[in-house]
C-alpha cells in the first residue's frame, strides 16, 4: 500500500486492482461498499475480468477481500466517531486507513486463524469489527457512497503480522476503552463512573489493576476529557 494508490483516480481503477493483486491480495468488484459477484469470499475476482469490472465506465469500487483469500488479511474496523485517537494505546502499530471524513478508522493486520467478530454499544448499535473470513473491506482509490475517497496512511507503517490470542486481547481492551468512552456521563459524575468501571473490570479472575487503569485512561482520552481529577493510579 502506497501514496500511489491514494492518487489514483476513478480512471485508474483498474491499475489499482492490478497492484493489489500483485501485493497477494484477493480483490472483488463492490457498488458502493457491497460485493456482488458469487462466490466473492473464497475467491475474488478472477484476472481475467478485470477489464470488464474496471474499465466500463469506471463506477465500480475495490474491496479487499480479507482472511484467507489474502493471506489472513485482517481489518480492525472503528466503527464510532470520538474525538481522540486511541489506538495506539491498545492495539499493535500497523497500516492504518480510512477516507477524508473519517481517516483512521481501519487497522490492518495479517492474523492467521481469527475469527470474525462484531461489538456493539448498550443501543444496539456496532462500534468496532474484526473483519476477516467472509468479508471484504472497500479499499483506495475508491468513493465511498457520501463521495469522499478512501486513502491509506502510508506514514503508519506496514502491515504488521501478529497472533490470534495477542490481537484478541488487544480488540478486547480496547473495546471496552470504547465502550466506556462511548457512554461516558457528562462532567460532575464521572468519577463514580470510573469507581463503577474499574470495580467490575478489577473482580477477581479479570483484569490487572495496570490494565483497567490503562483502559480507563484511554476512554477519557477518547472523550478529550481530563483525566487528571478523575483517575488516580
Amino acid at each position: 500500500m502506497n501514496e500511489q494508490t491514494n492518487r489514483d483516480s476513478t480512471g485508474n481503477m483498474l491499475a489499482a486492482a492490478a497492484r493489489y493483486r500483485e501485493q497477494g491480495f484477493a480483490v472483488v468488484p463492490t457498488k458502493g461498499k457491497d460485493a456482488f459477484l458469487t462466490g466473492w469470499q473464497r475467491r475474488g475476482t478472477p484476472p481475467e475480468s478485470d477489464v470488464d469490472y474496471w474499465s466500463n465506465g469506471h463506477s465500480l469500487n475495490i474491496g479487499l477481500v480479507l482472511g484467507k483469500p489474502s493471506g489472513g488479511l485482517v481489518d480492525i474496523d472503528r466503527d464510532c466517531d470520538l474525538p481522540g485517537r486511541i489506538e495506539k494505546m491498545f492495539l499493535p502499530d500497523t497500516l492504518m486507513s480510512g477516507r477524508h471524513k473519517r481517516p483512521y478508522t481501519h487497522s490492518w493486520y495479517f492474523c492467521q486463524g481469527i475469527r470474525s467478530r462484531a461489538l456493539y454499544d448498550a443501543n444496539g448499535k456496532k462500534f468496532l469489527e474484526v473483519r476477516s473470513d467472509g468479508h471484504q473491506t472497500v479499499v483506495a482509490p475508491s468513493r465511498h457512497p457520501e463521495q469522499d475517497r478512501y486513502i491509506w496512511h502510508a506514514d503508519t507503517g506496514q502491515i504488521a503480522t501478529v497472533d490470534v490470542d495477542t490481537l484478541n486481547q488487544a480488540v478486547n481492551e480496547y473495546a471496552t476503552a470504547l465502550l466506556l468512552a462511548l457512554h461516558m456521563p457528562p462532567t460532575g459524575s464521572r468519577h463514580d463512573y470510573a469507581l463503577a468501571a474499574a470495580g467490575f473490570l478489577l473482580r477477581p479472575r479479570r483484569l490487572e489493576p495496570d490494565t483497567v487503569y490503562r483502559i480507563c485512561l484511554g476512554a477519557w482520552k477518547a472523550q478529550n476529557a481530563d483525566a487528571s481529577k478523575t483517575l488516580k493510579n
